[in-house]
């Protein structure tokens, strides 16, 4: 059976008893609840966490990092039927729209989290005025194939990248 929680359920939940409990409960492995917790960025209590807590010391708990960009806030846990139940087409269809999602932080502190993660290497540069070199290697083959198009009238032949008038390059049509 699968389960689906939000990484914040899933980390109180985690925290709250033994990963082994956890499992038992949900009918899952311990390892497979764990690579979900990876896979979600909840963190898991180190070795001896739960020994250290029964024993009385004073053990806090990995505070939930915020969510990665374009990481999605619900974790899947354990194994659902990848077939569709019979009654599936029979289901009555929502008649109202789903509630809009409401994100703890504003885009310019996602922005902000990012750019500090990467201090030196990150570079944001929506125009082609200076590419990266292997992106100006892309954008001259793209020339030669818009020559090549321009000879033979084949489609073929045309250019794999297109560059918008603002300057950003966006993949026209891809053949491999």
């Amino acid at each position: 059976m699968a389960y689906l929680f939000t990484r914040q359920q899933l980390y109180e939940r985690i925290w709250a008893e033994p990963i082994t409990v956890v499992s038992k409960t949900l009918q899952v492995s311990d390892v497979g609840l764990a690579k979900a917790c990876r896979r979600g960025g909840v963190p898991l209590p180190p070795r001896g966490y739960w020994a250290k807590r029964n024993a009385g010391k004073h053990v806090s708990p990995t505070p939930l990092p915020p969510r990665g960009p374009g990481a999605s806030d619900l974790i899947k846990v354990g194994s659902g039927s990848r077939h569709a139940p019979p009654d599936a087409g029979n289901r009555p269809v929502a008649t109202t729209p789903p509630a809009p999602p409401v994100y703890e932080e504003t885009l310019d502190q996602v922005k902000a989290r990012i750019v500090a993660a990467f201090p030196k290497r990150f570079r944001f540069d929506p125009t082609l005025d200076h590419p990266h070199p292997m992106i100006a290697l892309l954008l001259l083959e793209d020339e030669a194939r818009r020559k090549q198009q321009a000879k033979s009238g084949s489609s073929w032949d045309g250019p794999r990248f297109a560059v918008a008038s603002s300057g950003a390059a966006y993949v026209s049509s891809v053949t491999c």
